[in-house]
């Protein structure tokens, strides 16, 4: 639905990780009241909601991330980000506000 990797390759990416780096950060998305979301608007406003997201998620990582972080879709509301930069608090953070602004 996001059109971003999911569970098995999100799998793979952190294993990697573990393997070969030791400055990475972890940041776990999830949409609040999503479930009652969909069942008032239905799957395709969901949906978009999904998209949406994702595309959110790629402009602040272009803008604050690094050429190699990593996004992924973990299922229903829930995404990831996995950041070489040094300011995923700072992605975390504008990805918040400018889901709930826009």
């Amino acid at each position: 639905r996001s059109n971003l990797p999911s569970s098995k390759l999100i799998e793979e990416q952190l294993r990697e990780l573990m393997r070969t780096t030791e400055t990475w950060s972890y940041v776990d998305l999830k949409i609040n009241n999503f479930d009652a979301f969909q069942e008032v608007y239905g799957f395709v406003a969901s949906t978009e909601v999904l998209r949406f997201l994702a595309l959110l998620i790629g402009e602040v990582v272009d803008e604050l991330g690094t050429p190699d972080d990593f996004v992924g879709h973990a299922g229903n509301d829930n995404f990831i980000v996995i950041s070489y930069s040094s300011k995923a608090q700072q992605i975390r953070d504008r990805l918040m506000a400018r889901f709930n602004d826009e």
